[in-house]
């Protein structure tokens, strides 16, 4: 599968009612994410995960922690250019694998193309 075919399948998307169809703005984003993918791997931009702690969640048979992730875009000069953080994979779940990993990190690029690498304490 292609990244276009990738995030097709994979990510969320928007559309604007007044000028497009779901189906456009699915497509749309689509090719956004695969080009921005493209073009950090390119410019040498990288992805660090990390598990932030846990939360809470109420179920059925009581509460169990649901780990937190958060993912820190890199520029080539080991700068942050782009954060997220509070990001759930599910009960027991982790990036590792998961194709939301690689949505999370196309959308971070959206902003860490352009982005200032963020001073300390950001």
């Amino acid at each position: 599968m292609n990244p276009y075919q990738f995030f097709l399948n994979y990510a969320c998307s928007s559309y604007t009612p007044a000028t497009e169809t779901a189906r456009q703005g699915r497509v749309r984003g689509a090719r956004q994410l695969a080009e921005v993918e493209r073009r950090a791997r390119d410019g040498g931009y990288s992805y660090r995960w990390q598990q932030e702690g846990y939360e809470d969640v109420p179920g059925d048979r009581g509460a169990w922690p649901i780990p937190r992730w958060g993912c820190a875009m890199y520029n080539a000069d080991s700068q942050i250019v782009a954060s997220l953080h509070g990001i759930d994979f599910g009960r027991d779940g982790e990036p590792w694998g998961n194709p939301y990993r690689r949505a999370v990190e196309a959308e971070l690029a959206i902003d860490g193309l352009t982005n200032q690498p963020q001073g300390a304490g950001s």
